[in-house]
Order: structure tokens, then sequence, then C-alpha cells
């Protein structure tokens, strides 16, 4: 028996459907490639925030130190003011004053701060908050300002498997 290509037999049938297999089969591993690398580079942005977080809660917490060591030494008070105006530059992800409630509700854009004088507490919605788990299960973290406590975690956070504190 002889095939003859183009011609409708079955040899040409067959190789149809193999063309068809390949095709598919070449379709599924650029989209397993193409998934496996965008999971990646979300993986990636989610680290890259964190510590972005980490870094600007640590500037938080040393100007709020200074703050306060300034007022012992010059007899203040030691109210607790905004952290955020005590830095020289202030983050770019700084919404401003908001208050607890409306950002818990979400009027916050995630990846932002936000700073709450009625209970002097500090907060930050993180853009991807599928990774960080909250005993509560809000969608924001709080960290209270207190002459005694500066900038501590309202409740244990983990955000990528990681202690927030």
């Amino acid at each position: 028996m002889r095939s003859i290509r183009g011609g409708g037999t079955p040899a040409s049938a067959e190789e149809a459907l193999r063309r068809q297999f390949e095709r598919c089969l070449l379709a599924v591993l650029v989209g397993a490639i193409v998934w496996a690398f965008l999971d990646k580079a979300r993986d990636m942005r989610a680290a890259a925030e964190l510590g972005a977080f980490r870094y600007s809660l640590a500037a938080l917490r040393v100007a709020t130190v200074l703050d306060q060591m300034h007022a012992k030494v010059a007899g203040g008070d030691g109210a607790v003011h905004n952290p955020f105006l005590l830095l020289e530059r202030k983050p770019l992800d700084y919404a401003g004053e908001l208050r607890l409630a409306e950002a818990e509700a979400g009027a916050i854009a995630p990846g932002n701060w936000f700073f709450d004088g009625i209970c002097s507490c500090v907060g930050y919605r993180p853009r991807d908050d599928s990774r960080l788990m909250v005993p509560s299960g809000r969608r924001v973290m709080v960290f209270h300002l207190s002459p005694t406590e500066l900038l501590a975690a309202r409740e244990p956070y983990q955000w990528r498997g990681e202690a927030i504190r």
C-alpha cells in the first residue's frame, strides 16, 4: 500500500492528526511556561513589596524613637505624633491621614500607608493580600503608637510566611 500526500488517504489524515496534536502540545507547553513566569514575577513583586514595607516600618520606628527621645530631653509631654511627618521625605506610598474604619472598609488603595490620629496608629494595606495571614481576617495591618509601644503590631501578622511584629 502506498500513501499519497494531500490526496485524502489514511496517511495524510494521520499526519494531519499528528500535526494538530503537536500544535496542541506546543500550546500547552507555552501556556505552562508563561504561567510559571507570571507566578514567579508575582512572587518577586510580593518579596520586593515586603522588603519596602520592612524598610518603611523601620524608618518610622527610628523616627518615632528619636522624636520620643527629643521630647524627653526637652521636657515635653511625650505625646505621640504622626511619624510620617518626622521623616525627611515621606514615602511615595503614604496616603495621608485616614480613619482606621475607613481604611478597613477599603478607602485606601492597596500598597499604601496611612496614619490615624484618633487611634494613634499607622496602617498599611498590601497590594496582594492573598499572602497575608491575619487572625481577624482584615486586609490592613495596623501598628499602634504610644510612649511605651513604638509601632507595635495590633495582632500577629504573617506575610509570605514571615512574622510581622
